[in-house]
C-alpha cells in the first residue's frame, strides 16, 4: 500500500475509534457535586446486620435488608433510625451470595442470590415471596447465555458474571453486572416468576469506572440509579428497550462500601454500607 494511502487509512481509523470510544465512555454523565445534594448518616444498624447488601421497603416507614453472602438466610426489618423490628428466617434456603433486594407493586419481595465473586457458579437464583406468607417461596433460577461454563474454563480472575444490582419493573427483573474485570456494565432481563431460564445480555451496555453494587427505580419509572462504592449514576428512563440510552448525571459520594440503595421518594434515597451505617441522600 502506498504511504499516502496508509496514512489516510490510519488517520481514518484513529478518528473512527476515538469517536466510538468517546461515545460510550462514562463522561456522558454530567457530574453534580454535593452542592446539589446533601448526605448525612441517619442511623447505625444493629450488630446482627453487619454487611447490609440490599434494601426494599416493607411498608411506608420500615425497610427490609439482608446480609451479604455467608450470613444467615434471613431478612431483617428495621426503621429509619436503625432499630431492629423483625427477623424473617428461611431455614430451607442458603445465603450463598445474597446481594440485592427489590419489591414489586403487589408487595412481593425478591432476594437476589446473584453474587459470584470467584466466578464459580453455573447458575444464580432469585427468591420471591410475600411477607404475609414467607413460607411460600418461588425460586427463579437462571444462567447467563454468554457465560463460559465448565470448571476447566473458569478463572478466579474473571468476574464478568458477578452481579449485585437488580430492580423490578413491569413483571420483569433487571439484573446489572458488577463490571469487575470489564468496565462495561451489562444488564439482563428475566421474567419475575418461578422458572428456569437462560437469559441473554441486552445489546446495550455502558462503560463505568466504578463497580456497580446496587440499583433501584423510581416509582413513576422515569428514572433509575446505579450505586457504586464512590458514586451514584442517574439515568432518565425514556426507552425501556435501552436502559442506558439517557445517562443523566453522576454524583460523587464516598461513604464506605456502599452496597444498597432505595428511593424514599422522588428526591431522597436511603443508602446502607457494609460498615453498618445508614445514610440519607437528599436533593436540596
Amino acid at each position: 500500500m502506498p504511504l499516502y494511502k496508509f496514512l489516510i487509512y490510519f488517520s481514518f481509523c484513529i478518528i473512527f475509534c476515538n469517536c466510538v470510544t468517546k461515545k460510550n465512555k462514562s463522561e456522558k454523565f454530567i457530574e453534580k457535586g454535593l452542592e446539589a445534594y446533601s448526605i448525612k448518616q441517619i442511623a447505625k444498624l444493629p450488630s446482627k446486620i453487619d454487611e447490609s447488601s440490599g434494601l426494599a421497603w416493607a411498608d411506608d416507614s420500615t425497610l427490609y435488608t439482608v446480609n451479604d453472602g455467608g450470613g444467615k438466610a434471613s431478612l431483617y426489618r428495621i426503621n429509619l433510625k436503625g432499630k431492629f423490628l423483625q427477623e424473617l428466617n428461611f431455614p430451607h434456603l442458603e445465603n450463598r451470595d445474597w446481594e440485592e433486594l427489590t419489591r414489586d407493586n403487589k408487595g412481593n419481595i425478591y432476594i437476589g442470590d446473584i453474587g459470584d465473586n470467584l466466578n464459580y457458579h453455573d447458575s444464580s437464583m432469585v427468591y420471591k415471596f410475600h411477607p404475609t406468607h414467607p413460607e411460600i417461596i418461588d425460586t427463579i433460577t437462571f444462567k447467563y447465555s454468554d457465560q463460559i461454563l465448565g470448571y476447566q474454563n473458569r478463572s478466579r480472575f474473571k468476574h464478568n458474571f458477578d452481579s449485585e444490582a437488580m430492580f423490578w419493573m413491569d413483571e420483569k427483573l433487571y439484573i446489572f453486572s458488577k463490571n469487575r474485570d470489564e468496565k462495561w456494565v451489562k444488564y439482563y432481563v428475566i421474567p419475575a416468576r418461578k422458572g428456569n431460564y437462560i437469559i441473554n445480555p441486552s445489546p446495550h451496555k455502558i462503560l463505568l469506572e466504578s463497580m456497580v453494587t446496587g440499583a433501584d427505580i423510581r416509582k413513576d419509572k422515569k428514572q433509575f440509579v446505579l450505586l457504586s462504592y464512590n458514586r451514584v449514576y442517574f439515568f432518565d428512563l425514556k426507552d425501556e428497550q435501552n436502559l442506558f440510552a439517557y445517562p443523566s448525571f453522576s454524583l460523587k459520594m464516598s461513604r464506605g462500601q456502599t452496597e444498597a440503595i432505595v428511593y424514599k421518594n422522588d428526591k431522597e434515597f436511603i443508602i446502607t454500607n457494609e460498615q453498618s451505617k445508614m445514610f440519607s441522600l437528599k436533593l436540596k
